[in-house]
């Protein structure tokens, strides 16, 4: 089940009885360097569906969403305690952008966030 509100997708995965088991959260980014791109903001199974190829379903549909869009590449995050997540994507050939690339991602307090749009508004 493919939904899309504004620039956010959710793709649903249900059981045969109709309950949800999984789902993939993204929404187009822009690159640069490349164009297009996704950024995959949550990929979740619950935990009695996992290791039966959910996961593998559900992102292999955000991928071919984002290569029938023409997207250059995607693009998450995940955290360094969770091997089995960063273990699961680099058998599906992603790479560490922070090791590889020394990337670093970077993020505002909606507070912090609400301090910088007041400099919008002063003069240079």
């Amino acid at each position: 089940m493919f939904h899309e509100r504004e620039n956010i997708n959710r793709i649903n995965k249900l059981s045969s009885s109709g309950k949800l088991i999984g789902y993939a959260l993204f929404y187009n980014t822009y690159s640069t360097w490349g164009g297009c791109s996704v950024y995959l903001e949550d990929l979740y199974v619950t935990p009695e569906w996992r290791s039966k190829g959910v996961g593998t379903k559900l992102w292999a549909t955000v991928a071919k969403v984002a290569v029938e869009r023409n997207c250059c590449r995607m693009d998450w995050a995940v955290m360094e305690w969770n091997k089995l997540a960063i273990n699961f994507y680099q058998k599906h050939g992603a790479y560490n952008v922070t090791i590889a690339d020394n990337f670093h991602m970077f993020r505002l307090t909606k507070e912090n966030l609400e301090q910088l749009a007041l400099l919008s508004n002063s003069s240079i």
